[in-house]
């Protein structure tokens, strides 16, 4: 990744929400629903004390910011903004 987050700053790559189909056969695309809230860590800055590199965690759904490092869409949050971290 060609991007280092500073401070106590997070780098995120959410999980990618899926296409689903209703019951009655309605297609609901992903784009349509709410961001998928947990996600893996790339990237931490200097000053990030709990979370690592790898970590899945999770985020809440309308923080942080949204960028785009070598073509993919990440988020970058402040570790105060990690709701937790999965085990």
């Amino acid at each position: 990744m060609n991007f280092q987050p500073l401070l106590d700053r997070v780098v995120v790559k959410r999980s990618s929400a899926e296409d689903t189909i209703t019951q009655s056969g309605i297609l609901l695309p992903s784009h349509l629903k709410d961001a998928p809230s947990d996600g893996v860590v790339l990237g931490v800055g200097p000053d990030v004390k709990h979370l690592k590199k790898g970590d899945k965690v999770l985020v809440g759904r309308y923080i942080g910011v949204e960028i785009e490092v070598d073509g993919k869409k990440l988020m970058l949050v402040r570790e105060e903004e990690v709701l937790g971290k999965f085990l």
